[in-house]
């Protein structure tokens, strides 16, 4: 195996890179639902929709990282988290730079479901009817399978 990888940037093209220039990151995103939503938020850069939270700080607990992300980003409080999926990313962060991103998916119960205050991305419940009729390009990729197979616990068709 060469000393370059392929890896993705913002708007998810591939490029290739030195792998030796990657440094590691590990990132939380919590999926809350109810019996007909889904809650996502709309990426400010890459303006694609994404599961709520992000990188958890050196000095955080993984949970309490996500805790903080998914507050910082919804403006809800996570009482309860079950891990799902986890996987690798490999991507040119527009303020990281090259990093290979450890991702952890969890399952996660909010103390209220009433969006207040959001202030920075967009926020919304999205039905799950209506989910099946989003394009699939409009969502991170690397929320796909994760949000693919929620779609499989509630019965719902993606196509």
């Amino acid at each position: 195996m060469g000393n370059t990888i392929k890896a993705r940037d913002i708007n998810g093209n591939s490029h290739s890179y030195n792998k030796d220039e990657f440094g590691i990151t590990v990132s939380a995103y919590g999926l809350a639902t109810d019996s007909k939503k889904l809650l996502l938020i709309r990426e400010k850069v890459s303006k694609k929709l994404s599961l709520p939270g992000g990188e958890i700080n050196f000095e955080e607990d993984i949970i309490e990282g996500l805790k903080r992300e998914f507050k910082e980003e919804t403006s809800l409080e996570v009482l309860e988290t079950k891990i799902i999926d986890a996987g690798t990313d490999l991507f040119n962060h527009p303020t990281l730079g090259l990093v290979k991103s450890y991702l952890l998916f969890y399952c996660v119960v909010l103390k209220d479901y009433k969006i207040m205050n959001t202030y920075e991305p967009d926020v919304s419940w999205v039905d799950w009817v209506l989910f099946k009729t989003l394009d699939f390009t409009q969502i991170h990729s690397i929320f796909h399978n994760v949000i693919k197979s929620e779609c499989l616990k509630k019965k719902v068709s993606l196509f």
